[in-house]
C-alpha cells in the first residue's frame, strides 16, 4: 500500500458522513470500495485513527437526525424567531448608541463634561432616577428598554 493510497484511504474516511450519510461504515463495506484486506488497512495508524473519526461523525449524524418532521418545523420556526429578535435588538441597539452619541455630543456643545454626567448614581438617588427612565420609556413608547422580571402595572 502506498502512501497515496493512504491518503485517499483517509479522504474517504473523512468525508464519509457527508457522501455516505445513510451507508453504515464498516470493514467489510470499506475494505470492498478500497480493495485492500482489513489487515492491512487497520495496520496503518492513520487510516484506523480516521475510520474512527469517521464512526464517530456518523453516528453523532444519526442522533441529531432522528427528530421528528415535527420537531425539526418547531425547531426551524425557534430559529426564525430568535433571529429576528436578534434583528430586532441589533436595531434597538443601533438606535440606543446613536441617542448617545447625540446626547454626549450636546452636552459637549453646551460645555458639559460628559465624565460629570455619566457619574455613578448614589443610593439616594437611584429610585428617582428610576422613575424617570420609566417615564422616558413610557414617552418613547420603547417596549425594548424594559428591565426584566418587571412589568409596567402598579
Amino acid at each position: 500500500m502506498t502512501q497515496a493510497d493512504i491518503d485517499a484511504a483517509v479522504e474517504l474516511l473523512d468525508g464519509w458522513a457527508d457522501s455516505h450519510p445513510s451507508t453504515p461504515l464498516n470493514w467489510s463495506r470499506f475494505t470492498s470500495i478500497t480493495g485492500f484486506t482489513r489487515p492491512a488497512l487497520s495496520a496503518k495508524e492513520s487510516i484506523q485513527a480516521a475510520f474512527v473519526r469517521a464512526k464517530e461523525v456518523q453516528r453523532d449524524v444519526k442522533a441529531r437526525s432522528k427528530a421528528s418532521p415535527n420537531e425539526l418545523e418547531r425547531l426551524r420556526g425557534r430559529i426564525s424567531e430568535l433571529e429576528d429578535q436578534v434583528d430586532t435588538l441589533r436595531a434597538a441597539e443601533e438606535k440606543w448608541l446613536t441617542d448617545w452619541q447625540k446626547v454626549l455630543c450636546n452636552l459637549m456643545e453646551m460645555g458639559i463634561n460628559a465624565a460629570d454626567v455619566l457619574a455613578p448614581i448614589s443610593a439616594a438617588h437611584w429610585l428617582h432616577t428610576e422613575d424617570a427612565i420609566d417615564a422616558f420609556k413610557k414617552e418613547r413608547g420603547r417596549g425594548v428598554y424594559q428591565k426584566r422580571g418587571r412589568s409596567d402595572k402598579k
